[in-house]
């Protein structure tokens, strides 16, 4: 588990479609896959059946905060950037 926390950064509206980007950021480069499945599969339904879900976290790799877990609202689940933290 992690002890790293997820904080909204921004919602866009993405009208005329029925959703929104909703981009969320952690402070820790630890931020596990499944902390951030059980937190979109909580809030996914705020992005709307359009939108996307975004949760950033540090990149040490790349020293600077980077889109980790994705969700496009398309049914084909949550995805991970794992080669950005690598």
């Amino acid at each position: 588990m992690s002890d790293s926390i997820i904080k909204l950064i921004s919602k866009t509206d993405l009208a005329p479609k029925d959703g929104f980007i909703l981009r969320f950021g952690s402070d820790g480069a630890n931020l596990s896959k499944e902390v951030c499945r059980k937190f979109i599969d909580k809030r996914l339904v705020e992005a709307g059946a359009e939108g996307q879900f975004v949760i950033e976290k540090p990149s040490k790799a790349h020293n600077k905060t980077l889109p980790f877990a994705v969700n496009n609202c398309d049914g084909e689940g949550t995805f991970f950037n794992d080669y950005l933290f690598e």
